[in-house]
């Protein structure tokens, strides 16, 4: 049995979702994060002027409640990034179906993101454009390891990195493998937010 916290702004319905599988025992939360019962999954419903975006915050800052998966009643890129950097590991509108519900709890358990495609897109998209002078590398990847994570920080796809760095997309899949492996970055935007230095302080930690 999988036990959620849910915290749902005035106005959301998730009652089709709570009804989706068995598997998943509901805990209904109030403002307060005191004597909050232990969650493996705490979910945040936002309505469409997302009264408890503010909380959500202050609980992602605040305190450890991972995974956190954002249930957004319209899709916004600026909150997407928003909680996305506060430490938020899913950010989507509601699953429509058991199975949908079972592989979001399957990757954000697991420690990857539950991100629809063109938020996705945008989140790397804003990390491109970020001005910031310098980016943290871990110390222990190789020159062309190097290479290929400031690539895949850049945005590009495989086959962009292999005929960028004139090498093969198999080895550019080698050299990611090691890459998530040294970083334990688990996907290519966990890398992104990397190499970004946008990672909560305790992975950060973590990872050095």
């Amino acid at each position: 049995m999988i036990s959620v916290g849910l915290c749902a702004d005035t106005g959301v319905d998730l009652a089709a979702v709570r009804s989706m599988s068995h598997r998943f025992i509901w805990h209904r939360l109030g403002a307060s994060v005191v004597d909050r019962p232990p969650c493996q999954l705490w979910v945040y419903a936002l309505n469409t002027t997302r009264d408890g975006l503010n909380q959500c915050l202050t609980d992602l800052l605040e305190r450890e409640h991972q995974p956190v998966w954002v249930i957004d009643t319209q899709l916004d890129r600026s909150t997407a990034t928003l909680v996305v950097k506060a430490g938020a590991k899913g950010y989507s509108q509601a699953p429509t179906d058991k199975m949908t519900l079972d592989r979001a709890n399957a990757v954000m358990s697991q420690g990857g993101y539950w991100v629809p495609r063109q938020v996705l897109e945008h989140l790397v998209g804003d990390l491109i454009t970020d001005e910031s002078p310098e980016r943290w590398i871990p110390v222990n990847l190789s020159p062309r390891e190097r290479e290929v994570a400031r690539c895949v920080a850049d945005g590009l796809s495989n086959k962009r990195v292999a005929r960028q760095l004139d090498v093969t997309e198999r080895t550019v899949k080698a050299h990611l493998s090691n890459i998530f492996q040294k970083t334990q970055a688990s996907d290519r935007l966990e890398l992104a937010l990397l190499m970004k230095g946008e990672l909560p302080e305790r992975v950060r930690i973590n990872l050095e």
